[in-house]
């Protein structure tokens, strides 16, 4: 007889089950507003952001670590001129480090390197 018991109490859980469902209002498709799907794709984006960034940011911190080098280099071969220092740090050590959804979709364009002193000067 417990195999009876565990029966009825399934029927109780399959009938509450169809009772909550009955009550919960359908909502059509054209009726919902697209905020969920507008969500998902920005959480999507920022994903694909994240990822292009575990690929990106080494490079760039490569990249500008050689140019504190070179730049340390530059200074000591000009003599403690620290203006040709500056211009490579500049360069090197400007740009974007991370991958934002704007630069996957194409509405800001990625900077690997940053404009120079003297760049930015005579523009």
């Amino acid at each position: 007889m417990m195999i009876v018991r565990d029966l009825k109490n399934i029927y109780a859980i399959v009938a509450l089950c169809i009772f909550v469902a009955m009550t919960v209002p359908a909502a059509h498709a054209e009726d919902a507003p697209n905020e969920f799907v507008v969500a998902i794709s920005d959480t999507g984006m920022e994903a694909a952001s994240a990822l292009a960034t575990m690929v990106y940011f080494p490079a760039k911190i490569a990249v500008t670590m050689g140019g504190g080098i070179v730049g340390l280099g530059a200074y000591l071969l000009t003599g403690g001129d620290d203006e040709a220092a500056n211009e490579i740090w500049a360069v090197t050590n400007g740009g974007d480090f991370l991958v934002e959804p704007e630069h996957l979709t194409g509405e800001k364009s990625i900077k690997f390197m940053g404009g120079g002193e003297t760049a930015s000067a005579g523009h």
